[in-house]
Protein backbone atom coordinates (compact mmCIF):
# COMPACT_ATOMS: atom_id res chain seq x y z
CA UNK A 1 0.00 0.00 0.00
CA UNK A 2 1.54 3.27 -0.85
CA UNK A 3 1.86 6.56 1.42
CA UNK A 4 -1.23 8.34 -0.46
CA UNK A 5 -3.47 5.36 -0.26
CA UNK A 6 -3.05 4.99 3.06
CA UNK A 7 -3.33 8.59 4.14
CA UNK A 8 -6.49 8.87 2.15
CA UNK A 9 -7.82 6.04 3.41
CA UNK A 10 -6.84 6.76 6.77
CA UNK A 11 -7.50 10.95 7.17
CA UNK A 12 -7.46 10.71 11.06
CA UNK A 13 -3.77 9.15 11.35
CA UNK A 14 -2.79 11.69 7.94
CA UNK A 15 -4.10 14.54 10.41
CA UNK A 16 -2.54 13.63 14.00
CA UNK A 17 0.92 13.21 11.87
CA UNK A 18 0.23 16.71 10.72
CA UNK A 19 -0.77 18.40 13.78
CA UNK A 20 2.03 16.29 16.07
CA UNK A 21 4.78 17.99 13.49
CA UNK A 22 3.12 21.40 13.76
CA UNK A 23 3.30 20.62 17.83
CA UNK A 24 6.48 19.44 18.09
CA UNK A 25 8.12 22.44 16.07
CA UNK A 26 6.28 24.93 18.16
CA UNK A 27 8.03 23.44 21.47
CA UNK A 28 11.12 22.04 20.48
CA UNK A 29 12.06 24.73 17.57
CA UNK A 30 10.94 27.49 20.09
CA UNK A 31 13.72 26.18 22.22
CA UNK A 32 16.65 25.63 20.10
CA UNK A 33 19.83 26.77 20.82
CA UNK A 34 21.33 29.62 18.93
CA UNK A 35 24.80 30.95 18.60
CA UNK A 36 26.86 32.22 15.49
CA UNK A 37 28.51 28.76 14.66
CA UNK A 38 27.93 25.35 15.22
CA UNK A 39 29.35 23.96 18.48
CA UNK A 40 31.84 21.75 17.76
CA UNK A 41 33.72 19.60 20.63
CA UNK A 42 37.49 20.86 21.18
CA UNK A 43 40.29 18.19 20.34
CA UNK A 44 42.96 20.89 21.98
CA UNK A 45 44.04 19.96 25.52
CA UNK A 46 46.04 22.82 27.13
CA UNK A 47 48.69 22.73 29.45
CA UNK A 48 49.61 25.83 31.42
CA UNK A 49 53.17 25.70 33.64
CA UNK A 50 53.65 28.66 35.91
CA UNK A 51 57.63 29.28 37.03
CA UNK A 52 57.82 31.80 39.08
CA UNK A 53 60.72 34.15 38.42
CA UNK A 54 62.39 32.07 35.74
CA UNK A 55 64.20 33.35 32.61
CA UNK A 56 62.65 31.67 29.18
CA UNK A 57 65.35 29.25 28.67
CA UNK A 58 64.99 27.54 32.04
CA UNK A 59 61.28 27.23 31.66
CA UNK A 60 62.02 25.68 28.22
CA UNK A 61 64.99 23.53 29.51
CA UNK A 62 62.84 22.15 33.16
CA UNK A 63 59.28 22.91 31.81
CA UNK A 64 58.44 22.76 28.29
CA UNK A 65 60.78 20.30 27.22
CA UNK A 66 59.77 17.75 29.62
CA UNK A 67 56.18 17.98 29.73
CA UNK A 68 56.61 17.70 25.35
CA UNK A 69 58.28 14.35 25.86
CA UNK A 70 55.76 12.58 27.69
CA UNK A 71 52.90 14.10 26.12
CA UNK A 72 54.28 12.85 22.65
CA UNK A 73 53.79 9.30 24.01
CA UNK A 74 50.27 9.35 24.15
CA UNK A 75 48.46 7.78 20.81
CA UNK A 76 46.37 9.83 18.69
CA UNK A 77 48.39 12.90 19.34
CA UNK A 78 48.37 15.58 16.38
CA UNK A 79 50.32 17.93 16.65
CA UNK A 80 52.22 19.58 20.03
CA UNK A 81 52.84 23.63 19.85
CA UNK A 82 54.57 25.14 23.26
CA UNK A 83 55.11 28.68 24.11
CA UNK A 84 57.51 29.74 26.33
CA UNK A 85 57.70 33.13 28.39
CA UNK A 86 59.19 34.60 31.68
CA UNK A 87 57.98 32.56 34.40
CA UNK A 88 55.68 30.40 32.54
CA UNK A 89 55.09 27.50 29.83
CA UNK A 90 51.81 26.76 27.68
CA UNK A 91 51.52 23.63 25.84
CA UNK A 92 48.89 23.01 23.40
CA UNK A 93 48.16 19.23 22.47
CA UNK A 94 45.97 18.54 19.74
CA UNK A 95 44.55 15.20 18.73
CA UNK A 96 43.17 13.28 16.12
CA UNK A 97 39.88 13.56 14.79
CA UNK A 98 37.51 10.94 16.79
CA UNK A 99 39.81 10.80 19.57
CA UNK A 100 37.23 11.04 23.21
CA UNK A 101 38.16 14.74 24.66
CA UNK A 102 37.01 13.86 28.17
CA UNK A 103 39.49 10.33 27.62
CA UNK A 104 42.19 12.85 25.97
CA UNK A 105 42.34 15.28 28.68
CA UNK A 106 42.87 11.96 31.52
CA UNK A 107 45.37 10.37 29.26
CA UNK A 108 47.14 14.49 29.59
CA UNK A 109 46.94 14.60 33.12
CA UNK A 110 48.09 11.42 33.95
CA UNK A 111 51.39 11.66 31.91
CA UNK A 112 51.73 15.42 33.56
CA UNK A 113 51.11 14.13 36.80
CA UNK A 114 53.75 11.18 36.48
CA UNK A 115 56.65 13.90 35.93
CA UNK A 116 59.08 13.56 38.69
CA UNK A 117 62.11 15.79 38.41
CA UNK A 118 60.13 19.73 38.20
CA UNK A 119 61.70 22.86 40.07
CA UNK A 120 60.01 22.87 43.61
CA UNK A 121 58.50 26.25 42.60
CA UNK A 122 56.42 24.09 39.75
CA UNK A 123 53.41 23.13 41.79
CA UNK A 124 50.24 24.41 39.85
CA UNK A 125 50.06 22.85 36.46
CA UNK A 126 46.76 23.58 34.67
CA UNK A 127 45.63 21.07 32.17
CA UNK A 128 42.23 21.80 30.68
CA UNK A 129 40.47 21.62 27.45
CA UNK A 130 40.40 25.08 25.39
CA UNK A 131 36.89 25.29 25.25
CA UNK A 132 35.57 27.43 21.84
CA UNK A 133 34.45 30.92 22.99
CA UNK A 134 33.18 33.68 21.34
CA UNK A 135 32.04 37.44 22.77
CA UNK A 136 28.30 38.07 22.78
CA UNK A 137 28.50 41.61 24.47
CA UNK A 138 30.30 44.44 26.20
CA UNK A 139 29.82 46.08 29.33
CA UNK A 140 30.96 49.74 29.62
CA UNK A 141 31.40 51.52 32.26
CA UNK A 142 33.18 55.27 31.65
CA UNK A 143 32.62 58.37 33.07
CA UNK A 144 35.00 61.10 35.71
CA UNK A 145 35.67 59.02 38.79
CA UNK A 146 38.68 57.53 39.83
CA UNK A 147 40.27 54.26 38.75
CA UNK A 148 40.02 52.94 42.39
CA UNK A 149 36.86 53.27 42.75
CA UNK A 150 35.85 52.28 38.93
CA UNK A 151 37.44 49.21 38.91
CA UNK A 152 35.69 48.49 42.44
CA UNK A 153 32.62 48.97 40.84
CA UNK A 154 33.10 46.55 37.77
CA UNK A 155 34.45 44.09 40.05
CA UNK A 156 31.12 43.71 41.57
CA UNK A 157 29.40 43.75 38.23
CA UNK A 158 31.08 41.00 36.80
CA UNK A 159 30.20 38.83 39.65
CA UNK A 160 26.77 39.64 39.58
CA UNK A 161 27.04 38.70 35.80
CA UNK A 162 28.52 35.40 36.57
CA UNK A 163 25.99 34.45 38.89
CA UNK A 164 23.28 34.43 36.24
CA UNK A 165 22.30 31.54 34.07
CA UNK A 166 24.42 30.57 31.06
CA UNK A 167 27.42 32.89 31.64
CA UNK A 168 30.14 31.39 32.56
CA UNK A 169 32.92 34.12 31.19
CA UNK A 170 33.10 37.54 31.60
CA UNK A 171 37.26 39.27 31.26
CA UNK A 172 37.64 42.68 32.47
CA UNK A 173 39.61 45.33 30.19
CA UNK A 174 40.79 48.53 30.98
CA UNK A 175 41.75 48.64 34.22
CA UNK A 176 45.49 48.04 36.09
CA UNK A 177 46.55 44.86 38.06
CA UNK A 178 46.03 45.90 41.66
CA UNK A 179 50.17 46.25 43.15
CA UNK A 180 51.09 46.38 47.04
CA UNK A 181 54.03 48.24 46.81
CA UNK A 182 56.92 48.70 50.00
CA UNK A 183 59.49 51.62 49.50
CA UNK A 184 61.73 51.03 52.17
CA UNK A 185 64.00 54.21 53.58
CA UNK A 186 67.46 53.74 53.33
CA UNK A 187 68.11 55.89 56.72
CA UNK A 188 65.12 53.84 59.04
CA UNK A 189 66.84 50.78 57.73
CA UNK A 190 69.97 51.68 58.68
CA UNK A 191 68.89 52.98 62.02
CA UNK A 192 67.20 50.09 63.01
CA UNK A 193 69.53 48.03 61.56
CA UNK A 194 67.50 45.47 59.18
CA UNK A 195 68.26 44.63 55.38
CA UNK A 196 66.29 44.50 52.67
CA UNK A 197 66.96 40.95 52.22
CA UNK A 198 65.51 40.51 56.00
CA UNK A 199 62.52 43.19 55.07
CA UNK A 200 61.46 40.78 51.90
CA UNK A 201 62.26 37.62 53.67
CA UNK A 202 59.45 38.47 56.44
CA UNK A 203 57.39 39.75 54.98
CA UNK A 204 56.91 36.88 52.34
CA UNK A 205 57.20 34.85 55.40
CA UNK A 206 54.16 36.35 56.96
CA UNK A 207 52.04 36.12 53.54
CA UNK A 208 52.82 32.30 53.42
CA UNK A 209 50.04 29.95 54.56
CA UNK A 210 51.92 27.11 55.97
CA UNK A 211 50.26 23.53 56.98
CA UNK A 212 50.22 23.16 61.26
CA UNK A 213 49.71 19.38 61.88
CA UNK A 214 46.88 18.53 63.47
CA UNK A 215 45.48 18.23 66.71
CA UNK A 216 43.33 15.08 68.04
CA UNK A 217 40.49 15.67 70.61
CA UNK A 218 37.92 12.91 71.61
CA UNK A 219 35.20 12.87 68.74
CA UNK A 220 37.95 14.11 65.86
CA UNK A 221 41.19 15.60 64.01
CA UNK A 222 41.17 19.03 63.19
CA UNK A 223 43.74 20.34 60.75
CA UNK A 224 45.76 23.19 61.89
CA UNK A 225 47.27 26.24 59.35
CA UNK A 226 48.97 29.35 60.29
CA UNK A 227 47.08 31.83 57.75
CA UNK A 228 49.33 34.85 56.13
CA UNK A 229 48.29 38.42 56.68
CA UNK A 230 45.96 39.90 54.32
CA UNK A 231 47.56 41.34 51.30
CA UNK A 232 46.51 44.92 52.58
CA UNK A 233 48.32 48.19 53.07
CA UNK A 234 47.73 48.49 57.00
CA UNK A 235 48.21 44.55 57.57
CA UNK A 236 51.89 44.61 56.45
CA UNK A 237 52.74 47.82 58.06
CA UNK A 238 52.25 45.40 61.21
CA UNK A 239 54.54 42.90 59.78
CA UNK A 240 57.10 42.18 62.44
CA UNK A 241 60.85 42.34 61.14
CA UNK A 242 62.89 42.01 64.09
CA UNK A 243 62.70 42.49 68.31
CA UNK A 244 64.46 45.14 69.67
CA UNK A 245 66.67 44.43 73.19
CA UNK A 246 64.54 46.70 75.21
CA UNK A 247 61.44 44.20 74.58
CA UNK A 248 59.79 46.21 71.51
CA UNK A 249 59.48 44.99 68.46
CA UNK A 250 60.64 46.72 64.67
CA UNK A 251 57.65 46.70 62.01
CA UNK A 252 57.33 46.87 57.98
CA UNK A 253 56.18 50.49 58.96
CA UNK A 254 58.44 51.96 60.74
CA UNK A 255 61.00 51.49 58.00
CA UNK A 256 59.24 51.36 54.92
CA UNK A 257 56.36 53.72 53.32
CA UNK A 258 53.62 50.85 52.07
CA UNK A 259 51.04 51.98 49.42
CA UNK A 260 47.94 49.94 47.73
CA UNK A 261 48.00 51.15 44.32
CA UNK A 262 48.13 49.82 40.38
CA UNK A 263 50.79 48.63 38.61
CA UNK A 264 53.55 51.16 36.66
CA UNK A 265 51.99 51.10 33.26
CA UNK A 266 50.40 52.71 30.46
CA UNK A 267 46.87 52.29 30.13
CA UNK A 268 44.36 54.49 28.45
CA UNK A 269 40.99 53.24 27.40
CA UNK A 270 38.28 55.86 26.35
CA UNK A 271 34.42 55.60 25.33
CA UNK A 272 32.34 58.80 24.54
CA UNK A 273 35.53 60.44 25.02
CA UNK A 274 35.68 59.82 28.73
CA UNK A 275 38.18 57.03 30.72
CA UNK A 276 36.06 53.85 30.99
CA UNK A 277 36.59 50.18 32.04
CA UNK A 278 34.55 47.35 29.97
CA UNK A 279 33.23 43.78 31.00
CA UNK A 280 33.09 41.17 27.84
CA UNK A 281 30.71 38.43 28.51
CA UNK A 282 31.79 35.21 26.22
CA UNK A 283 29.52 32.66 24.89
CA UNK A 284 31.00 29.36 25.92
CA UNK A 285 31.09 25.77 24.31
CA UNK A 286 27.28 25.08 23.29
CA UNK A 287 25.67 28.21 25.38
CA UNK A 288 22.56 30.85 23.86
CA UNK A 289 24.15 33.89 22.47
CA UNK A 290 21.03 35.47 22.32
CA UNK A 291 20.12 34.59 25.91
CA UNK A 292 22.70 35.75 26.78
CA UNK A 293 22.55 38.84 25.40
CA UNK A 294 19.44 39.62 26.75
CA UNK A 295 20.18 39.03 30.25
CA UNK A 296 23.11 40.64 30.49
CA UNK A 297 20.90 43.84 28.90
CA UNK A 298 18.24 43.10 31.09
CA UNK A 299 21.07 43.51 34.48
CA UNK A 300 21.73 47.37 32.77
CA UNK A 301 18.66 48.40 32.86
CA UNK A 302 17.88 47.36 36.48
CA UNK A 303 21.60 48.72 37.81
CA UNK A 304 20.82 51.73 35.99
CA UNK A 305 17.64 51.80 37.87
CA UNK A 306 15.27 51.72 34.82
CA UNK A 307 12.02 49.67 34.14
CA UNK A 308 12.30 46.15 32.02
CA UNK A 309 10.10 46.25 28.58
CA UNK A 310 8.35 43.28 28.70
CA UNK A 311 7.70 40.58 26.06
CA UNK A 312 4.40 39.21 25.32
CA UNK A 313 4.60 36.37 27.60
CA UNK A 314 6.57 38.06 30.41
CA UNK A 315 3.53 40.85 30.13
CA UNK A 316 0.89 38.07 30.04
CA UNK A 317 2.22 36.75 33.32
CA UNK A 318 2.50 40.15 34.99
CA UNK A 319 -0.96 40.92 34.38
CA UNK A 320 -1.83 37.36 35.57
CA UNK A 321 0.89 37.85 38.45
CA UNK A 322 -1.23 38.98 42.12
CA UNK A 323 -0.51 42.22 43.92
CA UNK A 324 3.17 41.52 46.03
CA UNK A 325 4.01 38.80 43.87
CA UNK A 326 8.24 39.18 42.49
CA UNK A 327 8.92 40.19 39.45
CA UNK A 328 12.01 38.20 39.92
CA UNK A 329 10.37 35.34 39.09
CA UNK A 330 8.43 35.75 35.69
CA UNK A 331 11.77 34.91 33.45
CA UNK A 332 15.10 34.77 33.59
CA UNK A 333 15.29 38.06 32.01
CA UNK A 334 13.24 39.62 34.98
CA UNK A 335 15.31 37.81 37.52
CA UNK A 336 18.93 39.28 35.80
CA UNK A 337 17.13 42.54 35.83
CA UNK A 338 16.19 42.35 39.54
CA UNK A 339 19.53 41.25 40.71
CA UNK A 340 20.88 44.75 39.06
CA UNK A 341 18.02 46.57 40.36
CA UNK A 342 19.01 45.56 44.05
CA UNK A 343 22.27 46.90 43.69
CA UNK A 344 20.93 50.05 42.22
CA UNK A 345 18.82 50.53 45.58
CA UNK A 346 22.01 50.27 47.70
CA UNK A 347 24.51 52.11 45.68
CA UNK A 348 24.89 54.37 42.68
CA UNK A 349 26.66 54.09 39.58
CA UNK A 350 30.05 55.91 39.55
CA UNK A 351 29.78 56.77 35.80
CA UNK A 352 27.13 55.58 32.93
CA UNK A 353 26.80 52.04 32.62
CA UNK A 354 25.91 51.11 28.80
CA UNK A 355 25.90 48.06 26.79
CA UNK A 356 28.56 47.91 23.48
CA UNK A 357 29.19 45.84 20.66
CA UNK A 358 25.86 43.39 21.08
CA UNK A 359 27.20 40.50 18.45
CA UNK A 360 24.24 38.70 19.22
CA UNK A 361 22.00 41.30 17.11
CA UNK A 362 23.76 39.47 13.90
CA UNK A 363 22.14 36.22 14.83
CA UNK A 364 19.27 37.57 15.48
CA UNK A 365 19.03 39.40 12.13
CA UNK A 366 19.61 36.12 10.43
CA UNK A 367 16.43 35.04 12.32
CA UNK A 368 14.25 38.00 11.59
CA UNK A 369 15.39 36.89 7.67
CA UNK A 370 14.61 33.86 7.49
CA UNK A 371 11.48 34.68 9.19
CA UNK A 372 10.71 37.66 6.86
CA UNK A 373 11.99 35.14 3.61
CA UNK A 374 9.42 32.21 4.78
CA UNK A 375 6.33 34.76 5.26
CA UNK A 376 7.18 36.24 2.02
CA UNK A 377 7.85 32.91 0.32
CA UNK A 378 4.55 31.86 1.48
CA UNK A 379 2.87 34.97 0.52
CA UNK A 380 4.33 34.62 -2.97
CA UNK A 381 4.17 30.79 -3.74
CA UNK A 382 -0.06 31.06 -2.24
CA UNK A 383 -0.24 34.37 -4.59
CA UNK A 384 1.00 32.57 -7.42
CA UNK A 385 -0.90 29.25 -7.40
CA UNK A 386 -4.31 31.10 -6.99
CA UNK A 387 -3.56 32.69 -10.11
CA UNK A 388 -2.21 29.85 -11.78
CA UNK A 389 -4.13 27.05 -10.09
CA UNK A 390 -6.93 27.19 -7.72
CA UNK A 391 -6.88 28.61 -4.17
CA UNK A 392 -6.95 24.82 -2.57
CA UNK A 393 -3.64 24.15 -4.43
CA UNK A 394 -2.45 27.26 -3.09
CA UNK A 395 -3.75 27.02 0.45
CA UNK A 396 -2.34 23.06 0.84
CA UNK A 397 0.98 23.50 -0.80
CA UNK A 398 1.63 26.83 1.40
CA UNK A 399 0.93 24.88 4.56
CA UNK A 400 3.05 22.30 3.65
CA UNK A 401 5.49 25.05 3.96
CA UNK A 402 4.48 25.77 7.43
CA UNK A 403 4.39 21.50 8.30
CA UNK A 404 7.59 20.83 6.72
CA UNK A 405 9.78 24.15 8.51
CA UNK A 406 8.26 22.90 11.89
CA UNK A 407 8.86 19.62 11.31
CA UNK A 408 12.88 20.56 10.08
CA UNK A 409 12.71 22.27 13.60
CA UNK A 410 11.41 19.45 15.69
CA UNK A 411 14.11 17.31 13.83
CA UNK A 412 16.82 20.02 14.44
CA UNK A 413 15.92 19.61 18.46
CA UNK A 414 16.05 15.93 17.89
CA UNK A 415 19.13 15.70 16.51
CA UNK A 416 21.18 18.70 18.97
CA UNK A 417 21.56 21.15 15.84
CA UNK A 418 21.40 24.75 16.81
CA UNK A 419 20.26 27.59 15.11
CA UNK A 420 23.64 29.25 13.62
CA UNK A 421 24.45 31.05 11.15
CA UNK A 422 25.15 27.87 8.86
CA UNK A 423 21.77 26.44 9.74
CA UNK A 424 19.84 29.35 9.17
CA UNK A 425 21.33 29.99 6.05
CA UNK A 426 20.74 26.24 4.64
CA UNK A 427 17.12 26.87 5.69
CA UNK A 428 16.41 30.08 3.86
CA UNK A 429 18.05 28.31 0.59
CA UNK A 430 16.03 25.21 1.46
CA UNK A 431 12.65 27.24 1.84
CA UNK A 432 12.40 27.67 -2.12
CA UNK A 433 12.48 23.92 -2.52
CA UNK A 434 10.36 23.00 0.01
CA UNK A 435 7.32 23.52 -2.17
CA UNK A 436 8.08 21.96 -5.28
CA UNK A 437 7.23 18.12 -4.73
CA UNK A 438 3.91 19.56 -3.27
CA UNK A 439 3.33 21.24 -6.53
CA UNK A 440 3.86 18.76 -8.81
CA UNK A 441 1.69 16.40 -6.18
CA UNK A 442 -1.25 18.68 -5.41
CA UNK A 443 -1.22 19.73 -9.24
CA UNK A 444 -1.29 16.15 -10.81
CA UNK A 445 -4.33 15.59 -8.56
CA UNK A 446 -6.29 18.27 -9.73
CA UNK A 447 -5.50 17.45 -13.74
CA UNK A 448 -6.51 13.49 -12.82
CA UNK A 449 -9.45 14.73 -11.13
CA UNK A 450 -10.10 17.38 -14.28
CA UNK A 451 -10.00 14.08 -16.70
CA UNK A 452 -12.92 12.42 -14.92
CA UNK A 453 -11.32 10.78 -12.23
CA UNK A 454 -13.23 10.51 -8.36
CA UNK A 455 -11.43 13.36 -6.23
CA UNK A 456 -10.06 10.26 -4.11
CA UNK A 457 -8.87 8.23 -6.66
CA UNK A 458 -7.45 11.05 -8.43
CA UNK A 459 -5.68 11.98 -5.41
CA UNK A 460 -4.03 8.41 -4.70
CA UNK A 461 -3.36 7.64 -8.46
CA UNK A 462 -2.19 11.60 -8.71
CA UNK A 463 0.22 11.31 -5.90
CA UNK A 464 0.81 7.16 -6.52
CA UNK A 465 1.71 8.61 -10.51
CA UNK A 466 4.85 11.29 -9.83
CA UNK A 467 5.96 9.64 -6.29
CA UNK A 468 9.26 8.10 -7.65
CA UNK A 469 10.04 11.04 -9.84
CA UNK A 470 9.23 13.78 -6.67
CA UNK A 471 11.79 11.31 -4.25
CA UNK A 472 14.13 11.26 -6.92
CA UNK A 473 14.21 15.07 -7.10
CA UNK A 474 14.69 15.17 -3.26
CA UNK A 475 17.72 12.70 -3.09
CA UNK A 476 19.16 14.27 -5.83
CA UNK A 477 18.91 17.71 -4.24
CA UNK A 478 20.12 16.12 -0.63
CA UNK A 479 23.10 14.27 -2.51
CA UNK A 480 23.89 17.55 -3.94
CA UNK A 481 24.72 19.08 -0.39
CA UNK A 482 26.09 15.60 0.78
CA UNK A 483 29.55 16.46 0.01
CA UNK A 484 29.31 19.50 2.64
CA UNK A 485 29.32 16.51 5.39
CA UNK A 486 32.85 14.45 3.94
CA UNK A 487 34.75 17.40 4.84
CA UNK A 488 37.55 17.15 6.78
CA UNK A 489 39.16 19.20 9.81
CA UNK A 490 37.57 22.28 11.24
CA UNK A 491 35.82 23.75 8.27
CA UNK A 492 34.35 20.15 8.34
CA UNK A 493 33.29 20.23 11.09
CA UNK A 494 31.71 23.56 10.53
CA UNK A 495 30.16 22.84 7.79
CA UNK A 496 28.75 19.61 8.01
CA UNK A 497 25.71 21.18 9.66
CA UNK A 498 24.20 22.61 6.94
CA UNK A 499 23.54 19.02 5.01
CA UNK A 500 21.57 18.19 8.23
CA UNK A 501 19.31 20.55 7.98
CA UNK A 502 18.72 20.41 4.20
CA UNK A 503 18.01 16.72 4.62
CA UNK A 504 15.80 16.74 7.06
CA UNK A 505 13.99 20.20 5.94
CA UNK A 506 13.68 17.97 2.72
CA UNK A 507 12.64 14.44 4.09
CA UNK A 508 9.54 16.26 6.07
CA UNK A 509 8.70 18.00 3.33
CA UNK A 510 8.56 14.96 1.15
CA UNK A 511 6.69 13.04 3.38
CA UNK A 512 4.03 15.90 3.84
CA UNK A 513 3.56 15.95 0.03
CA UNK A 514 3.58 12.24 -0.32
CA UNK A 515 1.07 11.10 2.69
CA UNK A 516 -0.53 13.87 3.89
CA UNK A 517 -1.10 16.62 1.08
CA UNK A 518 -3.25 13.94 -1.24
CA UNK A 519 -5.61 13.02 1.92
CA UNK A 520 -6.35 16.69 1.87
CA UNK A 521 -6.44 17.54 -1.46
CA UNK A 522 -9.08 14.44 -1.86
CA UNK A 523 -11.43 15.45 0.48
CA UNK A 524 -10.87 18.65 -0.56
CA UNK A 525 -11.95 18.33 -4.03
CA UNK A 526 -14.69 15.68 -2.78
CA UNK A 527 -16.44 18.33 -0.59
CA UNK A 528 -16.33 20.51 -4.13
CA UNK A 529 -18.06 17.58 -5.81
CA UNK A 530 -20.50 16.80 -3.77
CA UNK A 531 -21.83 20.43 -3.55
CA UNK A 532 -21.86 20.36 -7.38
CA UNK A 533 -23.60 17.00 -7.04
CA UNK A 534 -26.66 18.15 -4.64
CA UNK A 535 -27.71 21.21 -6.89
CA UNK A 536 -27.47 24.07 -4.20
CA UNK A 537 -27.42 27.48 -5.37
CA UNK A 538 -23.63 28.32 -5.41
CA UNK A 539 -22.83 31.39 -2.74
CA UNK A 540 -21.37 34.80 -4.50
CA UNK A 541 -17.20 33.48 -3.33
CA UNK A 542 -18.14 30.07 -5.11
CA UNK A 543 -19.61 31.95 -8.27
CA UNK A 544 -16.49 34.45 -8.42
CA UNK A 545 -14.13 31.09 -8.31
CA UNK A 546 -16.03 29.48 -11.31
CA UNK A 547 -16.33 32.42 -13.02
CA UNK A 548 -12.06 32.98 -12.65
CA UNK A 549 -11.43 29.59 -13.15
CA UNK A 550 -13.32 29.18 -17.00
CA UNK A 551 -11.47 32.97 -17.53
CA UNK A 552 -8.12 31.26 -16.80
CA UNK A 553 -8.78 28.22 -18.36
CA UNK A 554 -9.69 30.16 -21.00
CA UNK A 555 -6.36 32.05 -21.18
CA UNK A 556 -3.65 29.17 -20.30
CA UNK A 557 -5.70 26.28 -22.20
CA UNK A 558 -6.94 28.41 -25.01
CA UNK A 559 -4.66 30.77 -25.77
CA UNK A 560 -0.95 30.35 -24.12
CA UNK A 561 -0.84 26.48 -24.38
CA UNK A 562 -1.42 26.36 -28.47
CA UNK A 563 0.81 29.45 -28.94
CA UNK A 564 3.50 27.69 -27.16
CA UNK A 565 2.90 24.02 -29.02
Amino acid sequence: MSLARFGVRKPVVANLVMFAIIGAGLIFGTGLRREFFPFVESRLITIMAPYPGAAPEEVEDALATKIEDVVADISDVKEINSTVNEGMASVVVEFEEGVPIQQALADVKREVDAIQDLPDAVDNIIVDILEPNMPAIVVALYGDADERTMKDFIAVTRDDLLSLPEITEVSTSGVRADELRVEVVPEKAIEHGVSLVTIADKIRSAMVELPGGSVRTSTSTISIRSVGVEERADTVREIVIKATGDGGVVRVGDVADVFDGFIDTDLVTRYQGQESVTLTVFRVGDQDVIKISELVKAYVVGRNGGQLDPKRMEKLKINMMRDGGELGKISERYAAWKVGFDRFEVSTTPGTLVTTTDLARFVEGRLDLLLRNARNGGILVFVTLVLLLNWRISFWVAMGLVVSLLGTLAMMSWMDVSLNFLTMFGLIIVIGILVDDAIVVAENITTRHEQGEPALVAAVNGADQVAWPVVSTVLTTIFAFMPLAMMNGQVGDFMSVMPVVVGCALGVSLIESLFILPMHMGHSLRAVDKVKASGKKKHRIARFEAKYDAWRDHIISGRMIPAYA
